[in-house]
């Protein structure tokens, strides 16, 4: 029998399914409530204040906040008093709100994979077998992913790795089947295989190896054998932005990196084609 004792044990074997609705509008309204309020009471606060101006100890309780504190309840410095205390409370909670808030918006939304995988369990018979019903159902619905955080960050900036880890389906349905599940029936939460992303990010590591490698080297080979120098130039061109691609959206690197390397390599080329041209003219 499944249900959220299941789910959670799931979310707890696989800390990347902590995904949660953050409830973006009702937030806000909240937040937008306080503020009303706030405004109402701060501007009543300062009408007490203002009808308090001429009586004779305003000046002493303004001055000392013993004086204030020990006001009897009944009289209007302890009406001020007590007014001022419950504004500032108030205006404590909505600072305090207001930062949690910012800290959730902070929070990135969960993998596309993730949130896929969650899906698939809470539908998948043997797993999830739909208990979710009604409203319960509707955090992870879909339409609802702009809504969600993911508390696991797990996202990177590694787009190599984040393309090749979505062909992890394609090895899992030929090869990947084979190998011994990470969790069991036995488990309670059915049988699911797990391909760490570390994984992807290596292979992602030794394509950029091979790629960078084989990017100069071809250069060299191909333009010393091409003869017609419009040829050459347009060739160059496209290794200067296979260059540029690479460091830009497989390595990652910043973009003064990016524009210094290729216009060295740029020029490394024309320096090549220069001693090219020049070993032929001599021959």
């Amino acid at each position: 029998m499944t249900g959220y004792t299941v789910l959670a044990k799931l979310i707890g074997i696989f800390p990347e399914l902590n995904i949660y609705r953050r409830f973006g509008a009702s937030s806000a309204g909240m937040l937008l409530f306080e503020q009303a309020e706030l405004a109402h009471r701060e501007a009543e606060l300062r009408d007490i204040t203002a009808e308090l101006q001429t009586w004779p100890d305003m000046s002493l309780i303004d001055q000392s906040w013993s004086k204030l504190n020990e006001a009897e309840d009944e009289s209007a410095s302890g009406y001020l008093r007590d007014k001022t205390l419950e504004f500032h409370a108030k205006l404590r909670q909505y600072q305090e709100d207001l930062l949690r808030i910012k800290e959730l918006h902070k929070t990135r939304s969960p993998a596309e994979r993730s949130l896929s995988f969650l899906r698939r369990w809470l539908r998948g018979p043997g797993r999830g077998d739909d208990f979710l019903e009604g409203y319960e159902a509707d955090p992870w619905a879909a339409g609802r992913e702009g809504d969600l955080v993911g508390l696991y960050d797990e996202q990177s900036d590694d787009l190599l790795a984040g393309a090749l880890s979505k062909l992890g389906s394609i090895w899992h349905r030929f090869v990947g089947y084979r190998s011994r599940p990470t969790t069991d029936i036995e488990d309670g939460v059915g049988r699911i295989w797990k391909y760490e992303h570390r994984h992807f990010v290596l292979l992602g590591n030794l394509i950029c190896v091979v790629v960078s490698t084989a990017v100069p080297t071809a250069s060299t080979l191909i333009l010393f054998y091409v003869d017609d120098m419009v040829r050459r130039l347009q060739l160059m061109a496209v290794f200067v932005l296979v260059l540029a691609f690479v460091m830009m959206f497989m390595l990652h690197c910043q973009r003064v990196e990016v524009i210094l390397a290729t216009a060295s390599f740029a020029a490394v080329q024309v320096v090549f084609l220069q001693g090219v041209n020049g070993t032929r003219g001599s021959c």
